[in-house]
């Protein structure tokens, strides 16, 4: 009980590690379109919500199928 209510959205343990995830994610991003490597229209937050949502799409996939959706995403991030 006490584990679920630390990682519900609405806890202090939830928020903070949100918080440093997209700080992080958001520097990540950031150096790569320092490097010409990533569009510049791309934010930490895309990057997450795209993770999310590749992970979502291939749970019942097989293995050459998460990489196509992978490389999908990937194209359509490169600057």
């Amino acid at each position: 009980m006490i584990l679920k209510e630390s990682i519900d959205a609405g806890s202090e343990t939830f928020h903070y590690c949100q918080t440093r995830l997209r700080e992080a994610t958001g520097l990540l991003v950031e150096a790569a379109q320092d490097a010409g490597l990533v569009r510049q229209d791309i934010t930490g937050v895309d990057v997450l919500r795209l993770g999310h949502g590749a992970g979502m799409a291939v749970r019942n996939c097989t293995q050459e199928d998460g990489k196509r959706v992978l490389g999908v995403i990937l194209d359509g991030l490169r600057a």
